[in-house]
Formats: structure tokens, C-alpha cells, sequence
């Protein structure tokens, strides 16, 4: 009879499904306060901007962390542990003090939900600051590369190396390469293996009252090309298989962004008006107090981060919060490889289109070894932003606040990367009219969007940023 009960339960735990996932009942907050290579709104080829609209379309909030991990963790009240999910992804050279550390192991324990995201090789000495954390839990990531590093190869799909799993019956997982992982026996379990070897190249645990999932390979979460990143094979599948096992939900719909605030263009951007950490709740409601004719203004048409396909309304006076984006590195091993076949895309913020500015492919810093707070000087004020964006005026039209000259010195460009790399594709002189913000009577371009976040509301820069914007939609200039 036991044995009988046994097998029947074992039967309805085969069987049962997720139920479905209500919209905005949970956020993934992606950490980027290490240095870490890839960027959550990084457009570029090798940015995740897709994977972040793809959270959008399941009703799941995105942001950023720029803080430490701690001091991010403790902003969230621990009975919401369970309606988070934290993302680690690759960083360079910058390990987890204690306690991020700790911080993290209590709030997988508590509760919340972990997204791992490595790399092969030990690149960075990633796979070493990572370990810190997933050993902790049953998972460690090995400094090898599982799969072929395929020298002979004539396109992009040579680059890929096939990957399936048993658990999300899933045969064409394509990735670079990979490290392989080991887990403990009672905690490990396998989501993907690669074809040629069997490596355990993706696995998940149980830990506390919480979950943690680590994939080996982060190249193939990219935007890509459709032949490499997020769109290759079953990888979108696989992201998603990923997302509902730490949920245990199923997403089943693609949500409708109603946005609160007529001003307000939810659709296009991927920030939306709410209260996590690159929310812009507090923004919006300074603004709107500020200007109050903004909650049903029809002629002002806000976009914070826009989406790739999103457009400008030319019959609006439209204001677009953007933030940099980068890079392929030709140090990495691929790097130089997808340069040559062409996987740069210098476009991608067409969507200023007619517009007296263009957008430049990089990321100014100030040399700071973390990179993360570039300074500038404007009209007596001192403005800290934690990445920026350039950008270049065309013609004689629009006003342009400069930035100073010596901090072209550092910057990364998709193709080629002066940090850490000691490549100087451009000189400052290149760019002499290059800035940080950019303002016509009808276009306002900021070139930071996290210093509008809800996370930065108490900075001097989110105040300036308030200012500078009511001026500008009051007089049409940012002087």
C-alpha cells in the first residue's frame, strides 16, 4: 500500500503545474555596483536591455542595484524576500566583502530568490568572487570552459556549442562557452548539461526557505543577433524555464504598461513608475507637484531608458532619460572574433532620428578605478552620475552642457575598451561639443537615468535634475 501511495504521489508531483504568475507581484533588481561587465540597459550586442524587456513583458519590474549589496538588501523588507529576485552577474576583479556576503546568504535563506550568472575561465577572477557566494549553498563554479572553442570558424554560428536539459525539455540551448559547475549531493540540482561532454553547465538548489540558480555561461543571455545572445535557439525558453522554476510560477501573459500619469510614456520605457530601486515614483511625484498640469499634459512625452523599437513623438515636447551603452571587449576570448564578423552595432538609440543630437556608443568615466562616479561641473553646480552617456550636438541647433575634456581619457566603445585594456580609440579632442545633456525648445536628452532613480532621491544630482527639468519644461531652455 506505501509503496503504491509512494508512486501515485510521485505521479501528481510530475504532473502538476505552476500556477499563473500575477503580473507585478515580484521584481528582479540586477546587481551592477561591481563593475560588471554586462549591463542590464546596455543596448549594445553584448548588453541584456533584451532580457530586461522581456521581464517587462512578463510584468516582472526591473532595475538596477549601484549600491552595495547589503545596504540594497536591507532596503527591502524581509516578508518581501520571497517577491525578489537578485541577479549576480559577471564582474571585473571585484570581489563581495563579508557582508554582501552575508547579506545575501540570509536573503536566500529568508526567502528570496538567486540569479547566477558566470563565465568560463575564471574570467575576471568572477568564477572566485562568485564562489564566495554559491558555495555557501551548494554550488561551485569551476575555472574551465565546457565545450569547443572552435578556432576555424566562418560565422557566428560557429561560435555556438549546443546545450539541452532534461528538466525544461529543452534541446538547443546555444552557448559560447561554459563553465562547468559542481554541487552537493542533497542541494544540486542539474537544469542543463552540454552536448559533447555532459558537463553540468546550469544548476539550482534549495537553500533555507529560499532558491538559487547558477548558469556557466552569460554570452548566451546577450542581445545578440538572433545567431548568438537571448534570441539564439531555445535560450529565450531557457531564461524563461528559469525565471518560472525560482518562482514556481508559470508566465503565461504578456502584460499591458498602463501608464499612471499621462506625461509618462510606460510602453517605451522600460523603468516604470513604482517603488523599486530604479523606479521613478519619487521622481514623477516631485515633478508632477512641481508642474501639476504634467498628470494630464498631453504635449510633454516622457521616456525613461527607451525600448530598442521605441520612437519619438515629433508633435510632443519629448524628454528621454538614457543610459550608456557599450561594448564588446577584445581582451575576453571572443571578443576579437565577434568584432570581425560585424556584432557592433553603433545604432542602436536611432530613435532621436531627425534630432539636432546623436547618442554615443560609450561610457565616460573619470578614470576612478571603479568607474562608477564621474563628476562633472555645470553652471556652479556639481552634478555626480554613476555611468554616462555622451552626447554630440549636430548643427547649430539646441543647447549642449559640455563635458570637460580630460575625462575622455577613460571610455568604452563597443568594439573597443580603453579601461583595463589600454586601447584609446578616440582622443578627447575627438569630441569637443560632447555632453551630458542636451536641450532644444521641443527635445530634452539626459544622459544618466539612474540619477533620476528612486535609489538616488536623496543625492544633490537628483534635485539639480528635478530643477533642471521643471525649467525646462517651463521655458523650453536648460539655462
Amino acid at each position: 500500500m506505501k509503496r503504491i501511495l509512494f508512486i501515485l504521489l510521485f505521479i501528481i508531483s510530475c504532473s502538476q503545474k505552476y500556477t499563473d504568475y500575477t503580473p507585478f507581484t515580484v521584481q528582479l533588481i540586477y546587481d551592477q555596483s561591481h563593475n560588471n561587465v554586462w549591463g542590464l540597459w546596455d543596448h549594445g550586442y553584448c548588453g541584456y536591455s533584451h532580457i530586461a524587456g522581456i521581464l517587462k513583458q512578463h510584468g516582472i519590474p526591473a532595475s538596477v542595484n549601484l549600491k552595495k549589496l547589503d545596504e540594497c538588501i536591507s532596503s527591502l523588507p524581509s516578508m518581501e524576500y520571497s517577491n525578489a529576485i537578485l541577479m549576480l552577474s559577471v564582474a571585473k576583479y571585484q570581489r563581495f566583502d563579508d557582508r554582501e556576503i552575508d547579506a545575501v546568504s540570509n536573503f536566500v535563506n529568508t526567502g528570496g530568490l538567486l540569479f547566477v550568472i558566470a563565465e568560463h575561465d575564471n574570467m575576471y577572477n568572477s568564477a572566485t568572487f562568485l564562489n564566495a557566494v554559491t558555495q555557501k549553498m551548494g554550488i561551485t563554479i569551476n575555472s574551465d570552459a565546457a565545450g569547443k572553442d572552435n578556432d576555424a570558424f566562418q560565422s557566428l554560428d560557429d561560435l555556438n556549442n549546443r546545450a539541452y536539459s532534461k528538466k525544461f525539455k529543452l534541446k538547443n540551448v546555444l552557448h559560447m562557452l561554459s563553465a562547468s559547475l559542481l554541487g552537493t549531493a542533497d542541494s544540486f540540482e542539474v537544469l542543463l548539461r552540454d552536448d559533447e561532454t555532459d558537463n553540468i553547465i546550469a544548476g539550482g538548489c534549495r537553500y533555507g526557505k529560499g532558491k538559487m540558480i547558477v548558469v556557466g555561461d552569460s554570452e548566451m543571455f546577450w542581445n545578440g543577433d538572433g545567431k548568438v545572445g537571448i534570441h539564439a535557439g531555445d535560450n529565450n525558453a531557457f531564461f524563461k524555464h528559469c525565471l518560472e522554476w525560482l518562482l514556481e510560477k508559470h508566465l503565461a501573459h504578456t502584460v499591458q504598461h498602463a501608464a499612471t500619469v499621462s506625461c509618462f510614456d510606460a510602453e517605451n520605457s522600460y523603468i516604470a513608475i513604482d517603488k523599486s530601486p530604479s523606479g521613478v515614483e519619487y521622481f514623477i511625484n516631485a515633478l508632477t507637484k512641481l508642474n501639476p498640469s504634467l498628470l494630464h499634459d498631453d504635449s510633454i512625452n516622457i521616456i525613461v531608458i527607451p525600448m530598442p523599437n521605441c520612437g519619438i513623438n515629433n508633435t510632443k515636447r519629448n524628454i528621454i532619460f538614457i543610459e550608456p551603452y557599450q561594448k564588446l571587449v577584445p581582451s575576453t576570448v571572443w571578443g576579437k572574433r565577434l568584432i570581425a564578423l560585424g556584432a557592433v552595432n553603433t545604432k542602436v538609440y536611432s530613435i532621436l532620428g531627425d534630432s539636432n543630437c546623436e547618442i554615443l556608443p560609450c561610457l565616460i568615466t573619470d578614470g576612478d578605478s571603479n568607474f562608477f562616479d564621474v563628476v562633472i561641473s555645470y553652471n556652479k553646480k556639481r552634478f555626480y552620475f554613476h555611468r554616462l552617456a555622451g552626447i554630440i550636438k549636430k548643427g547649430n541647433g539646441g543647447v549642449i552642457a559640455q563635458i570637460p575634456s580630460s575625462l575622455w581619457g577613460e571610455v568604452s566603445h563597443p568594439g573597443l575598451e580603453v579601461l583595463n585594456d589600454g586601447i584609446p580609440l578616440y582622443q578627447p579632442n575627438d569630441y569637443e561639443t560632447a555632453g551630458f545633456v542636451y536641450a532644444d525648445k521641443n527635445l530634452l536628452v539626459v544622459g544618466d537615468a539612474d540619477a533620476i532613480a528612486n535609489q538616488n532621491r536623496d543625492t544633490e544630482t537628483f534635485k539639480e535634475m528635478l530643477a533642471m527639468v521643471t525649467r525646462w519644461i517651463k521655458t523650453g531652455n536648460i539655462e
